[in-house]
């Protein structure tokens, strides 16, 4: 997907002026439906501040770079679950270690998560056609994608084991 390869928000530090936006909002959200209202958000600002926001090329470009920041916390998650996934197997292993895969299935799901991300994203870009919308389709898929499976693996450590 070549928007996610644009330099254009590394070149004008995009992540950098609306990034805390989202950190912080996600820092501070007390449950998953404060969570999913931080989405959206840091590309929104990037959009209505910036002079070209507002153009195709604008939003989909605040759109990727708010998909930059998303992605880095879904590997702080990714890291943060595997480590309590690892920690249950361990408990678990003692009595029932046939069940002790948790870990496992968390790499593969993560594995399997990313190609279907990336097909499905990949499919909202062709169904955009030859249009400039189909920039729009594309990022705004793998920013929500990205997005909800954030938060996704942020509950999987909420919910007892």
């Amino acid at each position: 997907m070549s928007i996610l390869a644009s330099p254009l928000w590394a070149e004008d530090g995009m992540v950098e002026r609306y990034g805390p936006l989202l950190t912080q909002c996600y820092a501070q959200a007390a449950d998953a439906a404060a969570l999913k209202d931080c989405i959206g958000a840091m590309s929104g600002n990037c959009m209505a501040r910036e002079e070209q926001g507002e153009t195709t090329y604008g939003m989909a470009t605040c759109t990727a770079s708010e998909t930059e920041v998303w992605d880095g916390l879904l590997n702080d998650e990714y890291r943060q679950t595997m480590t309590y996934m690892k920690a249950l197997d361990k408990d678990e292993a003692e009595i029932f270690p046939e069940f002790a895969n948790r870990a496992d299935a968390l790499k593969k799901a993560q594995r399997a998560w990313l190609v279907y991300r990336d097909a499905s994203c990949d499919l909202q870009y062709a169904i955009g056609g030859s249009g400039s919308i189909r920039q729009l389709y594309g990022a705004g898929c793998f920013m929500q994608m990205t997005a909800e499976r954030t938060i996704g693996l942020k509950q999987m450590r909420e919910v007892e084991g």
